[in-house]
């Protein structure tokens, strides 16, 4: 999908696309009442035709309170329109649209399969796939034929991710820190009830070699709140082995009797953390350019605010890990729980993306000092960027194909067929053995072109791995590595290098500049690529998703985070869920001594492992039927954060080019706070008057200019907005939150007097926001229809001439 059939998915500007919408809401709505009328047709009609005539008069207040209703609603802000860049809403998709009216029609409660039987299956299906974005391994899929059994088993075996949707990034982010909190403070727990109890568990300590374990009952109460993430989920799991094998008990008696101890336990989940956190006080970690939802939830899970560690950022608003490994050093030594760090991609004032890769560096060097915690990541703006290098499995495969021939000195015809017959040719010319012979076949033959794109490229790997440990193959320069058959962050380096790239003219008319746009930073690629290691993920589709509010989802790299949380609710049906296995949501239920042939597929109920109980079913229909129609991949949902993201760069070039355009304008200039482009699609801008380089000057020029293009109902006016020509947001950059020497590169670079002393006395800085998400700027300008950001820029400079002179 390019980002011309992008558009056949919005609405357009202009409503070009009315006809399909009203043709499918019609659709919609006629369905759901042929299915209403035809469910037990022959019961009766409550409303008849003389009974509809005596409620005339209810039915005509009914019409007119509808069209005064939409005449208010009318004066809301064009948010669909390109010339809309203020805060980060956008026009929704047809897709996420028809999906939400529909599932809003059937108005099912996705907390449980009862209330939900097929949005619930929707959320299931929809998040497995965001999962598979987001770079976890999804849920396995009930197996179907007897062949997939022993697969389905391994993937059980293996362990998979856990997502759900939430009502948006908020709760997603209080849900992940909720967690994150229970799942530091729980070795604790097992700590004291292994004491009491006399159990042996052993546990990996983050210093020591994978292969070395300690005895938990060894260890201080301060090396126990320091274990790796996973090492402390799987706690639960050994606690209830330990409990089973010293009193000789099934699983199930095991695992009450556990939880009874953990409830005898001060330090247990169902004691609250209160002892915990007196003996060992909690710290979050995180930037000040984080969402304000962090204080929230710090707040909301007994954290407090006050235990937030504020870390620095650099000029590009990043955060600093030299400054991050200091603070959680200290806190250490100060006998704090360093429960979580949160690293936001795609911030909300500027877009900027934390260094997640090196987060995760720091992470392991402190491991080596026995020091882990968990990683969470607020991507509820940027995770959708992921899509962008994320490419259809047929494509990946050739890229991965292409690889392997070039280091085995051949070419790879796009055809898998006639690439295995490369392969043989190879085999028989480098005069192999009958034996290597035999077992390349039978390696052709498991790797059949049938599988699965990524299944085919698995058992591929095997095959010629294990040839190549027999030296069997000729080799390129430095042979086949199991690298070679993954897409890695150099390939997503790559593609961004070839593919997020563009040549644009920019002219007022009578000066024009040929500018490159590029979006391909090494470390936004590497933050992004490093999803996969992080614990917990935060992603809103209604925002870069293009699906209507509300619409959030929390993600987790391991399932089994769900034991800490569940609670039980006898009025909902919960399948039997297991502390010592990974379960899917949807699974393969046997009856215990039956066969595979006599189990039936089996959906959790979700609200017991969730903060939000109700939720609705019609945030799935419409996630599903936008993911339908456009994938989550580069050629598919890719193709709208491509525009967006190119339109972003454009606006930073106008502004770094105004002044040699207009070069006659010595008036005012125009500040960008993104000294490189920005790392999203967002733009942080302010304007000064010439010659004047004071904070002073530049924010009151800024605040005036934003008067042109504020957002009315903010100010408490209550006019239409039809004649306002663009909308922009602000913002304020204040020293506790963005510290002097983050900010020092921009003053030297805009040579601003007494700028240290100004700002972190008494002084904020004002900025405009620009958030480019529209998914018409980009495309009405290839189109050659119009050229928005001339427009805009046009206006924008129009206001500060005015506010100068004025």
């Amino acid at each position: 999908m390019n980002n011309r059939a992008a558009s056949a998915f919005f609405l357009g500007p202009k409503a070009e696309n009315a006809d399909i919408l009203e043709e499918l809401l019609l659709d919609v709505i006629r369905d759901v009442i042929f299915w209403r009328r035809n469910y037990f047709p022959g019961d009766p009609a409550l409303l008849t035709k003389s009974t509809q005539r005596d409620l005339e008069a209810e039915l005509d207040n009914l019409e007119t309170h509808v069209r005064q209703m939409l005449a208010d609603l009318r004066r809301n802000f064009p948010f669909h329109s390109p010339r809309y860049i203020a805060h980060q809403l956008s026009d929704v998709s047809i897709p996420a649209l028809i999906g939400e009216i529909a599932g809003k029609l059937y108005n099912p409660n996705n907390a449980t399969p009862e209330a939900a039987p097929v949005t619930t299956d929707w959320e299931i299906e929809v998040c497995s796939e965001l999962l598979r974005m987001l770079g976890y391994r999804a849920p396995p899929e009930v197996p179907t034929t007897e062949c997939d059994q022993a697969r389905y088993l391994n993937d059980l075996r293996a362990g998979f991710g856990w997502a759900h949707l939430t009502s948006g990034g908020t709760s997603a982010n209080i849900e992940a820190l909720w967690i994150a909190r229970v799942i530091r403070y729980f070795p604790l727990a097992v700590y004291d009830v292994a004491a009491k109890e006399k159990l042996a568990i052993s546990v990996k300590l983050p210093s020591h070699a994978p292969d070395t374990t300690s005895d938990l009952r060894d260890l201080s109460p301060e090396q126990t709140i320091l274990l790796k993430p996973n090492e402390s989920i799987y706690l639960l799991a050994k606690l209830v082995k330990a409990m089973q094998e010293k009193n000789d008990l099934d699983a199930k008696e095991a695992a009450d009797q556990a939880k009874e101890a953990l409830a005898l336990s001060d330090y247990g989940p169902s004691s609250g953390f209160f002892r915990a956190a007196a003996e060992y006080p909690p710290c979050l970690f995180v930037s000040g350019t984080s969402h304000y939802s962090v204080e929230k939830a710090a707040d909301v899970i007994g954290i407090g605010r006050g235990n937030i560690e504020p870390i620095n950022t650099d000029e590009r608003f990043r955060m600093d890990p030299d400054d991050l490994r200091q603070k959680i050093l200290d806190r250490v030594d100060q006998n704090c729980a360093p429960v979580a760090v949160i690293a936001t991609v795609g911030t909300t004032a500027q877009g900027s993306v934390d260094p997640v890769h090196k987060v995760i560096e720091l992470r392991r060097e402190l491991e080596r000092q026995g020091i882990s915690f968990w990683v969470h990541v607020d991507a509820a703006w940027g995770g959708y960027f992921r899509t962008l290098f994320r490419l259809p499995p047929e494509k990946e495969r050739q890229l991965i194909l292409a690889r392997i021939g070039r280091e085995l000195g051949i070419d790879y015809p796009g055809n898998v067929v006639a690439w295995h017959q490369q392969l043989r040719q190879l085999a028989e010319n480098s005069r192999a053995n009958k034996s290597t012979l035999r077992r390349l076949e039978a390696g052709l033959r498991k790797a059949s072109p049938e599988l699965p794109p990524h299944e085919y490229l698995h058992a591929l790997k095997s095959s010629l791995l294990d040839l190549r440990s027999r030296a069997t193959l000729p080799q390129g320069d430095h042979g086949i590595e199991e690298g070679d058959f993954a897409y890695g962050l150099d390939d997503m380096i790559e593609y961004a290098r070839g593919n997020l790239a563009e040549d644009v003219l920019i002219t007022n008319g009578v000066n024009r500049r040929k500018v490159r746009l590029e979006w391909a930073d090494p470390d936004v690629c590497s933050a992004l690529h490093a999803f996969p290691e992080v614990e917990s993920i935060t992603v809103d589709p209604h925002k870069l998703g293009y699906v209507g509010y509300p619409c959030g989802v929390v993600a987790f790299s391991n399932d089994r985070v769900r034991h800490f949380v569940t609670q039980d609710a006898p009025y909902i049906t919960v399948s039997k869920h297991n502390a010592l296995l990974h379960n899917p949501p949807r699974h393969l239920e046997i009856p215990e001594g039956r066969p595979w042939s006599d189990g039936h597929t089996r959906v959790a109920s979700l609200s017991p492992f969730t903060l939000e109980g109700s939720r609705p079913g019609s945030a799935a229909s419409a996630l599903r039927l936008s993911m339908q129609l456009m994938p989550l991949d580069s050629e598919g949902h890719g193709e709208l954060i491509r525009s967006s993201v190119l339109a972003a760069q454009e606006l930073w070039e106008w502004l770094r080019n105004w002044s040699r355009l207009e070069s006659g304008d010595k008036l005012f200039e125009f500040i960008r706070y993104q000294l490189d482009p920005p790392d999203t699609n967002l733009v942080l801008f302010a304007v000064r008057p010439r010659g004047r380089h004071t904070i002073k000057s530049m924010n009151e020029l800024t605040e005036e200019v934003y008067r042109r293009f504020s957002i009315s109902g903010e100010l408490g006016e209550r006019d239409y907005s039809y004649s306002q020509p663009f909308f922009l947001s602000h913002t304020t950059l204040d020293p506790k939150h963005y510290p002097y020497n983050g900010l020092r590169k921009f003053f030297n670079r805009y040579e601003f007097r007494n700028a240290k002393n100004d700002y972190t006395k008494d002084s904020s800085l004002v900025a405009l926001r620009a958030s480019v998400m529209s998914p018409y700027i980009h495309a009405l300008r290839t189109s050659g229809k119009q050229d928005v950001f001339r427009e805009f820029i046009g206006e924008l400079s129009s206001a500060a001439r005015q506010a100068v002179t004025h």
